[in-house]
């Protein structure tokens, strides 16, 4: 396989509130603005819709259905018997009124129930639903002429925010008025920019026309990842040319509203790819500064031509790069490069808030910048486009002189765009929403490490390895999947897309209250979430001693007979901790417990007691000899561990855990091992290549540093 002979070779208000939600919502594919829509001035037309009415307007059964406005602008009453509503292209008479007559000026307010009531003089509701995400919708006359039309579709919809004419075009309504006339707000939202060609990638140049579906709208727009507004970016006129890799963002603005939310898309050129040169312009020579030696980080952009244009590698180069989906990073390159010092202003990449040598946080620690964040593969079956924060992720792993390649993580926010990311990103057996996903670069055992001992080890799967393992063994770990990265267009590596484990990421697995959880990691003077307090009980009751079946039994949360007792706290999920300790013994983790764990417990009593999540474990399987059984680390798991040893229940019970994961086909026998390792390893053994180009030569031409 290409990835073993690489490793061989190489290794306001609440309204307000609402509305500026409504200003960040986000589709997963092109947004469809209707700029085919159309709706005759001076007769009948769809005045407003609802397709998502949660709270806004409730129908005769109390239920908050779809609902339509009519509107009739005319000089005389018209009897809509004989007029229609569908949503089905083809079938202009799909629902048709009763007779009903409308008056000079009047509404008429129809629910797209799905519960067709057509009787004169009640409420009406047609035998259709309007689908939120956008689709064809119309009114018909008796002569079956359109008299408003949404073709292609409607744009996708936010809930309890409605849809409406005005000024000759349709715009989401900051105030929803059912049977009465629309009104456009001095805070209303812009539909954004709508682009011909989606993100992808592209081997011939192509025009990308922009349009926003509105009347006296201006469009700007930028080319280097940056923001576009009236200050930043050109004035669109024409279709614009794509030639080369290029991040293409835009804004639409016009007079009286707020300016759309920024549409962006990534068209990548894989020849463009494959021959980035190590000084592209505009970027800096020089990252950020060392932490424990003098001098600055020797910035390094360029793709190897020793990988690039060798005999066995330069005909896979596409194919590497397609082989696993793509994630593209759009921001202002001073987010990431500026050398201002200032909080605000200073580049994340250049700063980037290591841990100093008595371990307090560096210049750029928490700095967080606004960015646009597409995923998508060569075939576009999965795809979204999303704004969130964009922050440096990691401990040692953001000195630089320890490592160029630094790990991101992705923060949801409504600040940025929608509060959530709501994507099946790791597949329909994982959490579909998240507030963080962490970008993992790698940090050790790769090609780009300090180390030559652990260049020459280098894996790339160790972590999803046990994570998938932990999985496997019935317990809750982080999912995760392999990316090609671009930072701005710029490739910047293999990354490893993983949830992060938080409270919001116990709630997804485990159930309940996010402000329930206690969730502590690594350096446990302080908690990520929640508090100390189970944690100390816990630790407390075993350091005194958890021989005895009683108090074996009540750190458990039992009576001494081993039943359940409401009355006290359940500390401790000793099935997960035997679980999560075999795993950790059996690969021999050596990097592992003072540091690289995390556990999770409810407060409610429903809770299990702490559980123990595996986390970067990427010293792993480097030796047959590493021997991890007397691991002891104050108010650690391994030291909670050694005190459940004490107990002959409980080494019992971690007997039957090794025979059942060791022997008879278990789950750790040799060969579901290998192949659940082969697994990944088959997921980027193409894009290892591209990875290798990318940073392979780091250590030997750029910085070697040991």
């Amino acid at each position: 396989m290409y990835c073993a002979q690489l490793a061989l070779s190489l290794y306001g208000k609440m309204r307000k509130c609402l509305w500026m939600a409504c200003l960040f919502t986000f589709s997963f594919s092109v947004l469809t603005i209707p700029s085919s829509a159309q709706s005759q001035s001076d007769a009948l037309r769809i005045n407003e819709f609802m397709a998502l009415n949660q709270n806004t307007l409730a129908d005769e059964d109390g239920e908050y259905s779809d609902w339509v406005e009519i509107y009739n602008p005319t000089a005389s009453p018209v009897n809509l018997q004989g007029w229609s509503l569908t949503d089905e292209k083809g079938q202009q008479q799909k629902w048709q009124f009763p007779q009903v007559t409308l008056g000079v000026n009047g509404y008429l307010v129809v629910f797209a129930s799905g519960k067709d009531r057509r009787v004169s003089g009640q409420e009406l509701h047609t035998n259709f639903q309007l689908n939120g995400s956008g689709e064809y919708f119309a009114l018909f006359n008796p002569d079956l002429t359109a008299a408003t039309e949404f073709e292609p579709s409607y744009p996708e919809q936010t809930t309890d925010v409605s849809f409406g004419y005005f000024d000759g075009d349709y715009v989401l309504l900051a105030e929803s008025t059912p049977g009465a006339a629309n009104r456009f707000s001095d805070q209303q939202l812009l539909p954004a920019p709508v682009f011909s060609k989606n993100h992808g990638f592209y081997d011939e140049p192509f025009p990308v026309a922009i349009t926003s579906g509105l009347q006296n709208t201006q469009i700007y727009y930028t080319t280097d990842g940056s923001d576009p507004s009236q200050e930043n970016g050109t004035l669109y006129s024409a279709p614009v040319q794509i030639t080369t890799t290029t991040i293409l963002r835009a804004i639409s603005i016009k007079s009286g509203a707020f300016p759309s939310r920024v549409t962006t898309q990534t068209y990548l050129f894989l020849d463009d790819v494959i021959n980035q040169p190590n000084d592209p312009p505009g970027y800096p020579a020089e990252w950020g500064p060392y932490t424990a030696i003098n001098g600055m980080a020797i910035a390094d952009y360029e793709m190897d031509p020793e990988i690039t244009r060798a005999a066995e590698y330069a005909g896979l180069m596409k194919e590497a790069l397609l082989s696993i989906p793509t994630m593209s990073i759009s921001t202002d390159r001073d987010n990431l490069f500026s050398a201002s010092t200032d909080s605000v202003t200073g580049g994340i990449y250049i700063y980037t808030g290591p841990p100093l040598n008595n371990e307090e946080n560096g210049l750029g620690f928490g700095w967080e910048r606004p960015a646009s964040v597409e995923f998508f593969t060569a075939d576009g079956s999965e795809e979204f486009q999303v704004d969130c924060g964009l922050r440096l992720h990691g401990g040692h792993s953001r000195r630089p002189e320890k490592s160029p390649k630094h790990s991101f993580r992705l923060v949801f926010r409504s600040d940025y765009g929608p509060a959530r990311l709501e994507y099946p990103l790791f597949g329909d057996d994982a959490a579909q929403s998240f507030n963080t996903i962490t970008l993992r670069a790698g940090f050790n055992n790769v090609w780009h490490h300090h180390s030559a001992g652990e260049r020459d080890r280098s894996q790339y799967v160790t972590d999803s390895w046990t994570k998938d393992t932990f999985l496997a063994m019935g317990h809750v770990a982080a999912h995760n999947r392999f990316v090609h990265l671009y930072l701005n267009g710029i490739y910047w590596g293999v990354y490893n897309p993983s949830e992060r484990m938080d409270k919001d990421f116990a709630v997804s697995y485990l159930g309940g209250n996010e402000n329930d959880f206690d969730v502590i990691k690594d350096y446990h003077d302080e908690a990520s979430d929640g508090d100390l307090g189970a944690w100390n009980d816990m630790m407390s009751m075993a350091n005194r001693g958890l021989t005895s079946n009683t108090v074996y039994q009540r750190i458990q949360g039992n009576n001494p007979d081993g039943t359940p007792n409401p009355s006290y706290d359940k500390l401790v999920d000793v099935e997960n901790i035997i679980d999560y300790m075999i795993l950790n013994f059996y690969a021999g983790n050596t990097d592992w417990d003072h540091h690289n764990w995390a556990a999770t417990r409810s407060r409610a009593f429903s809770s299990e007691g702490f559980q123990f999540l595996p986390w970067d474990t990427e010293h792993i399987f480097e030796s047959t000899n590493h021997n991890m059984l007397d691991e002891n680390n104050p108010d650690c798991p391994s030291a909670l561990f050694q005190r459940l040893r004490e107990n002959a229940d409980f080494r019992r019970l971690f007997a039957d855990r090794v025979q059942l994961f060791c022997f008879n086909s278990g789950l750790l026998t040799p060969e579901l091992v290998l192949e659940r390792w082969l697994k990944r390893a088959g997921e980027i053994d193409i894009a290892i290549i591209a990875e290798s180009a990318r940073w392979g030569d780091y250590r030997r031409d750029v910085h070697q540093y040991q």
